[in-house]
């Protein structure tokens, strides 16, 4: 029997993706690298420290320590929140699921980014928030996905009913 479904945010609960890569390009041309959108949506749901490293990596760089804080920061600054909207119908999708599953979302995105996504259209949604900024190894590592079930409290065992 399921017990749980989790989201991720970016392209799924929002329409995001091509406001999110806007926002990673302009980064990085103050870097001075110059990437296009495609080059993020191959790595979307990454975390911030994953996307750096293979960007700079792409274009043949080593990032610097600072660039792991300073850039996405810049990004959120950049980044045109006021323009994503979520999809048609997912909120009610959304709201009609939690009277029957636990919800969790597992994001790749900054948990300032995330946080501000869940107040403004979600509130009161999720049991459990996973975002890029919780752990070390993010998405495409099923280590968030793990966690997510660790806090809602669906260990292996439960998840397979033993």
């Amino acid at each position: 029997m399921l017990k749980a479904i989790i989201f991720d945010v970016d392209g799924v609960l929002i329409d995001s993706m091509s406001f999110q890569a806007d926002a990673w390009v302009k980064t990085f041309k103050e870097v001075g690298i110059n990437i296009t959108n495609e080059d993020i949506y191959e790595l979307e749901g990454s975390n911030n420290k994953r996307l750096i490293k293979s960007i700079f990596e792409k274009a043949e760089k080593e990032p610097e320590p600072w660039h792991f804080e300073k850039l996405p920061e810049k990004k959120r600054e950049v980044l045109e929140f006021d323009r994503i909207k979520p999809y048609e119908g997912i909120q009610y999708c959304i709201k009609a699921l939690k009277r029957y599953f636990k919800l969790a979302l597992v994001s790749g995105s900054h948990n300032d980014t995330v946080n501000k996504v869940v107040n403004k259209y979600f509130s009161n949604c999720f049991d459990v928030i996973i975002t890029g900024s919780d752990l070390e190894h993010g998405k495409p590592a099923p280590d968030p996905y793990l966690k997510a079930l660790e806090k809602l409290d669906l260990t292996k065992k439960r998840v397979h009913g033993n």
